[in-house]
């Protein structure tokens, strides 16, 4: 019996295939990667029109915080995504595509709360998205990054819903 627990120690050991994560990544954790990837693309690509029409400080500065912190998740999950070999979205949705050509068509105030009101819905769905992640994924690294950017996504939401209430006074 020794010769055969060494055998099987052996066997079990001897597992050449080190670039192969585990546990395994669910269908689940791949389909948050692809909706954070959405998330970001839109978060940029709304990010810079509110930059380029709002005149309103708060939007200007929160557009600015939505560039930076989202092109930095999006450089972390493309990281990960990789890792995993996932192919996630590089660019925004079409949904999203749609918003920013109907917000092309508004300016001043009408621009500014369309576009927050906006940021509220998308970023009540992320909270959501990367609370599932964070709670529910089996892998450590998608737990990580989904634990790692939540706060800041629940800021964000913060955020705009105090912007949207100063608009409405």
């Amino acid at each position: 019996m020794g010769l055969l627990g060494n055998v099987v120690f052996f066997t079990a050991c001897d597992n050449n295939n080190d670039d192969v994560p585990t546990p395994p990544l669910s269908e689940q954790d791949e389909a948050f990667m692809v909706g954070a990837s959405y998330g970001n693309y839109n978060e940029v690509e709304l990010a810079a029109l509110a930059d380029s029409i709002s005149t309103n400080d708060s939007i200007d500065v929160f557009a600015d915080m939505m560039l930076t912190d989202h092109q930095a998740s999006q450089a972390d999950l493309i990281a990960l995504a990789n890792n995993w070999n996932v192919n996630i979205p590089l660019s925004p949705d079409s949904a999203h595509l749609a918003i920013k050509a109907q917000l092309l068509l508004l300016t001043g105030y009408s621009f500014d709360t369309a576009y927050i009101r906006g940021q509220i819905k998308d970023h009540e769905h992320a909270v959501a998205l990367f609370q599932f992640a964070a709670d529910s994924s089996k892998v450590g690294s998608v737990r990580a990054y989904a634990s790692k950017y939540l706060p800041k996504i629940r800021m964000h939401l913060e955020h705009a819903q105090r912007i949207s209430a100063s608009l409405q006074q």
